[in-house]
């Protein structure tokens, strides 16, 4: 408690001086700096110097003008001939190229003195309308100059693409795994021999090695139903499994290929909402019967064309299911989904 009360009263003198001596400084030399510094040693303390707070007055006008520039450079957001560009350099520049197209035209010159003139015209024309337009700052107090911000940043995208992006960084898809898409939808060859392009050795890269003493697992299953007296048929399930998609669409190949693929490793093939296909059944794989609000596989239409479900056919095709799984609604994409249901209905 001493030593703390001790530092406050050696800082109250300190810091009214600096305090009085930034209150006479001029405002310029307020935004610019101040010569009146706080050395580095502001908060340390020494048991040697009973605990003193240095403090130094820098009147070095080296010193004064580096610290003006590096605060400027920090500062300023534009180069250097922008920052002093106003509106009356603006005028005077036009005044000048006024007086050139006037000069150019005794000597005969029509290229020179039309393209003068239309210089000249051009720029007054844009500098005032940028004067007079209060949308945006910059080039209301940088005419014409202003400009180049909005034309830079018009094609930023372009330049960040072409010049600067990587091709491990665009997002969601990077410029390889585009330039893979690419060639593949020409027909072209998509495959690049010898080794990789990514930067194996960077931190949070992650791979697969194969294990040199693999070790067989147990039968990883759960029994769904198993504890519910009201399930008649429970099942027991692979943890797992293929998820939801329709036929419809994928392809007559594609889901054979999954259900015989499913019945091979011992798990289940969820259909989708397109219901179950005799490309299901074929595969022989354990059927989970995604039933939609549709009633693919178990509805018909109606008189007014309406969907009702058809109990004899939803009892058809519930003997080659393991487990129904009830769809309440279509939460993604509802446009698309519409659209491919009337596909599904005409297959």
């Amino acid at each position: 408690a001493i030593s703390i009360r001790r530092q406050r009263c050696l800082l109250q003198g300190p810091l009214r001086l600096a305090t009085e001596r930034s209150r006479t400084m001029p405002p310029l030399m307020m935004m610019m700096g101040n010569p009146f510094t706080i050395s580095s040693n502001f908060l340390e303390t020494s048991n040697n110097n009973n605990n003193a707070v240095y403090f130094s007055t820098s009147t070095n006008e080296k010193d004064d003008k580096t610290t003006k520039a590096a605060i400027k450079h920090q500062s300023a957001g534009m180069p250097e001939f922008m920052e002093h560009w106003n509106r009356g350099l603006f005028r005077n520049v036009g005044y000048g190229l006024a007086a050139a197209s006037v000069i150019s035209v005794p000597t005969g010159e029509i290229v020179l003195s039309a393209l003068l003139t239309t210089t000249t015209a051009g720029y007054w024309y844009l500098g005032l309308h940028d004067i007079k337009q209060t949308g945006q700052t910059i080039r209301r107090n940088f005419p014409v100059l202003g400009r180049i911000r909005y034309i830079l940043e018009s094609i930023r995208p372009e330049i960040r693409q072409y010049f600067i992006e990587g091709d491990h960084e665009a997002l969601p898809f990077t410029r390889l795994h585009r330039a893979v898409a690419y060639k593949r939808a020409k027909g072209d060859v998509s495959s690049m021999p010898f080794g990789t392009k990514r930067d194996t050795h960077e931190t949070g890269y992650e791979w697969v090695n194969h294990s040199m003493y693999p070790t067989k697992l147990d039968e990883q299953r759960v029994m769904i139903g198993g504890n519910n007296p009201l399930v008649k048929q429970p099942y027991s399930s692979s943890l797992l499994n293929i998820s939801a998609m329709s036929y419809g669409a994928l392809s007559d190949r594609a889901i054979l290929a999954l259900s015989s693929g499913a019945k091979l490793g011992g798990f289940s093939h969820n259909t989708g909402e397109g219901g179950v296909s005799r490309f299901h059944k074929e595969g022989g794989a354990d059927l989970v019967w995604n039933l939609g609000t549709a009633y693919f596989g178990a509805g018909t239409f109606g008189k007014d064309g309406e969907r009702i479900f058809d109990p004899e056919l939803f009892a058809e095709n519930a003997k080659h299911v393991k487990m129904i799984e009830i769809k309440l609604s279509q939460g993604a994409k509802p446009a698309l989904a519409v659209c491919s249901r009337r596909r599904r209905l005409l297959h």
